[in-house]
């Protein structure tokens, strides 16, 4: 996870910043910025997982894999 700013920041935060990092502790991120990673967190996890469900999905229809039954295909009006 990148903890730096994209905006400039005053020079008291940024000292402050940079001797916590330089001296072990965590760094501090505030709760905005941990709402934020958290959804992007799922929101990738969701992607990856809707990715691999297509993706062995499209492998079991190009081996011929899938078990249809009469009704799954469905006209579209």
């Amino acid at each position: 996870m990148n903890l730096h700013s994209t905006t400039p920041s005053s020079g008291k935060d940024l000292a402050a910043r940079n001797m916590a990092t330089r001296s072990g502790a965590t760094a501090y991120i505030s709760e905005r910025q941990t709402q934020a990673y958290l959804l992007a967190r799922d929101a990738v996890r969701r992607v990856q997982r809707t990715a691999s469900l297509v993706g062995a999905a499209i492998s079991q229809r190009t081996t011929g894999n899938v078990n249809r039954t009469p009704g799954d295909c469905q006209r579209s009006h």
